[in-house]
């Protein structure tokens, strides 16, 4: 069995050892001869390799890899300890950076000098577009920090890998013998479908049927013309309601793996969407539709006895933080489809505990996708305490994204009235466009 043997050579010479040319001069078994150049104070430190090929370096120290998105794009900082040992005085330490594994520098996209790197006894180099590095949060934090144009592709691997340059003498000729270290370290650019722009961030999943861009376009166009894009990204919600049990009427055109998930894209958006989400009602009933409330505290009633016929046998009561403060909340009604007249109904739960029979006053405003708010129905509505109540507003309402409720009492009216709202339910009944 044939062994590559390792031979180990430690030589201190003094000056009057040294040769006349500051040359030591290594005589092998095998007749051949290996020539080193002294180093400082005239002493030589030779390391020999029968075979240079098979050299290694040291692992890296300490190191680290940060990536950071920047407007879309990432770039990555790449730090290490300087922990290399140089064969010889002159060798030099250089960076390889590629896509390959196990990389060479035959194989890496470029070779930068460790000399071009040091930052207060570290290694630091930044990778990116050219237009993005100056927007890192680590430019400032790491200056002058030294950066590489190289753009990095969202889903790519990339390897890094340090190589140390030895230069030497044979037979009176320059060599240089080229020494990688054991392994090449690896940083993964991710492909996020939350990053995809291809759906909304709230529509993002582990496995996710959608419509492509087109296919929005063409329904957008076909049922909602003239109505303006960013007025419609509700539709994205709905489409998620609605997919979770009619899959299977809907033909996936493409699969798109990411980090996070699978995407796949549908090319149409069947009629039976449109007709679903036309017939469909908006209910509002549960926390986690309340989008704000200020001056307030809120709990929830359940297990309502069947004699009030409150919806569901449970109400959120909103109740104010003192006597003489409006309690106020908003509700999430962004499930209306964009141009289609809804009729309201709010129903009031009584007190159920018959504690307090004295009604609340109290009023219903709306806010719309144009950014503007109004007051629904009359100034202000009377709620009984003692009996449900169902308040239903005698015009639809088009185009809301929610509802924001609050009593409307003057401290004057304090007996009279009380200062708490409980809320059972919200319907959004739709009419037809």
């Amino acid at each position: 069995m044939k062994h590559n043997i390792f031979i180990l050579l430690l030589a201190c010479f003094s000056f009057m050892q040294a040769t006349a040319q500051d040359m030591t001069t290594i005589h092998m078994k095998d007749g051949s001869s290996m020539s080193f150049e002294n180093g400082r104070h005239n002493v030589t430190n030779i390391r020999l390799w029968r075979n240079t090929g098979e050299m290694t370096i040291s692992s890296v120290y300490n190191n680290y890899i940060q990536m950071e998105n920047v407007d879309g794009d990432y770039c990555a900082l790449l730090s290490f300890d300087k922990g290399y040992t140089s064969p010889t005085d002159n060798s030099t330490l250089t960076i390889c950076v590629g896509t390959t594994d196990n990389l060479t520098l035959e194989s890496c996209d470029f070779e930068v000098p460790a000399t071009d790197l040091e930052i207060d006894d570290r290694l630091y180099f930044q990778l990116g577009a050219a237009e993005m590095l100056n927007k890192s949060s680590w430019f400032k934090m790491y200056r002058p920090l030294p950066v590489v144009d190289y753009p990095l592709k969202k889903g790519q691997t990339y390897y890094w890998r340090p190589v140390m340059r030895v230069p030497y003498l044979q037979g009176g000729q320059s060599k240089e013998a080229i020494v990688y270290d054991k392994q090449a370290y690896s940083f993964r650019i991710p492909l996020l479908m939350t990053e995809s722009g291809l759906l909304p961030l709230e529509q993002c999943g582990k496995d996710v049927v959608y419509p492509d861009t087109a296919a929005w376009s063409a329904f957008y166009k076909q049922y909602f013309p003239g109505v303006a894009t960013d007025k419609l990204t509700s539709l994205g919600k709905l489409w998620t309601l609605w997919i979770a049990d009619h899959q299977s009427e809907v033909t996936i055109s493409q699969d798109l793996t990411f980090d996070d998930g699978v995407l796949h894209l549908v090319s149409v958006v069947p009629d039976a969407f449109y007709r679903w989400i036309t017939s469909r009602e908006v209910v509002i009933n549960d926390t986690t539709q309340i989008l704000d409330y200020a001056r307030c505290t809120w709990e929830v009633i359940n297990n309502v006895d069947e004699k009030w016929q409150v919806p569901g046998n449970s109400y959120i009561k909103f109740t104010s933080s003192t006597a003489t403060v409006n309690p106020t909340f908003t509700l999430d009604a962004s499930e209306v489809v964009p141009g289609m007249p809804y009729m309201l109904e709010i129903v009031f739960a009584p007190d159920t505990s018959e504690e307090n029979t004295k009604p609340t006053k109290l009023q219903i405003k709306g806010n719309y996708n144009d950014g503007t708010t109004g007051t629904l129905g009359e100034s202000n509505y009377e709620i009984a305490a003692t009996e449900l109540s169902r308040l239903a507003l005698a015009d639809p309402v088009t185009n809301l994204v929610s509802l924001k409720i609050q009593t409307n009492i003057l401290v004057n009216q304090n007996s009279k009235y009380q200062r708490v709202i409980r809320l059972a339910e919200v319907r959004l009944k739709p009419q037809g466009k």
